[in-house]
């Protein structure tokens, strides 16, 4: 992203007076892409940028394009996502597809983004039901190291292939192989070569869409 969009980012937030945590649970992303929108690291997805421009009562063009976000308004928009929602089916239905969960409960539809689905309290759960039921404290914790990773799985669809390889913590998945193989099969050794994949991994993100 360059320096002018994401400082046209910044700038329609602080105009609207979200701060970035409001910000952020409002496009149900983590704050912390929020401030990469708007330091120029990284581009908001498709979903995102759609979710921004209803946001900031705004088109798609002038939050992508050089010129005045308060020239062009979306028809309609009211400034809030729970109210965007609730009037643009067409747009939910994209929403659908790329970052929710769906259930059904005695004949109601419940959504849930993926960000805010409480994984980690259901890691937690499985955690604890694991010790107490089959004394698997160990190594049942290699649980937790799954957290991180659903949290950040690429969304190669939506996203440049670097941004979104640079964005996975692979060595948190190597960590987790590598222990998971130690502590079920007593592979230690060589096993710990893995961790050698890492600066290879990042070489070639940093180079994937350069080719």
């Amino acid at each position: 992203m360059n320096e002018r969009t994401a400082a046209k980012l910044a700038a329609l937030r602080s105009e609207h007076g979200y701060t970035r945590d409001e910000l952020a649970a409002m496009l149900a992303v983590p704050v912390a892409a929020v401030e990469a929108w708007e330091s120029g690291v990284d581009w908001p997805n498709t979903p995102s940028l759609i979710k921004l421009a209803k946001v900031y009562s705004v088109s798609l063009d002038s939050l992508l394009l050089d010129e005045d976000p308060d020239d062009v308004s979306v028809p309609g928009a009211s400034g809030t996502y729970a109210e965007f929602v609730g009037e643009s089916a067409g747009f939910k239905e994209e929403f659908d597809q790329t970052d929710d969960y769906h259930f059904h409960i005695g004949g109601t539809n419940i959504r849930i983004s993926r960000v805010q689905f409480p994984y980690p309290i259901i890691v937690t759960a499985a955690y604890l039901a694991a010790g107490f039921l089959f004394n698997w404290w160990h190594p049942g914790w290699l649980l937790f190291l799954t957290i991180p990773l659903y949290y950040t799985v690429p969304d190669f669809e939506h996203e440049p292939l670097r941004s979104a390889l640079l964005k996975f913590p692979y060595p948190v998945l190597i960590t987790l192989v590598y222990l998971s193989m130690g502590c079920f099969l007593n592979w230690w050794h060589p096993w710990w070569l893995l961790f050698m994949t890492i600066p290879l991994y990042y070489i070639f993100a940093a180079h994937a869409d350069r080719a």
